[in-house]
């Protein structure tokens, strides 16, 4: 008898073509350096880079994935990272890691 492959309800839900795109274009920031933050005394400054990638990372965190704002997201996280950081923000690690498995799946097909 034939056995129905069930799909995570939360990975139909949460990873959409626009998370896909977004994750992708992050990626593409970050080799550029866009996610490194640089302090100028009291000021920051930022570049057309790096707005770009706050911009990404707030939309692909808080509004596609439902990552709330202090916790981590799949742009914060590799493999291998050690916990680092307020116990919540710890707990917040093993849920972006596999967000990032799941888009970084999507990005290589």
């Amino acid at each position: 008898m034939p056995v129905k492959r069930r799909v995570s309800k939360a990975r139909n839900n949460l990873i959409t073509p626009e998370a896909i795109e977004l994750f992708r274009r992050g990626l593409e920031l970050q080799k550029l350096g866009a996610d490194e933050i640089d302090y100028d005394g009291d000021s920051i400054e930022h570049s057309p880079d790096r707005l770009e990638f706050i911009n990404i990372t707030k939309r692909l965190d808080w509004a596609l994935l439902r990552i709330d704002p202090g916790d981590v997201g799949p742009l914060d996280v590799y493999p291998g990272i050690e916990p680092y950081g307020a116990e919540l923000h710890r707990a917040s690690i093993p849920r972006a890691l596999e967000l990032r498995r799941l888009l970084m799946r999507e990005v290589r097909r």
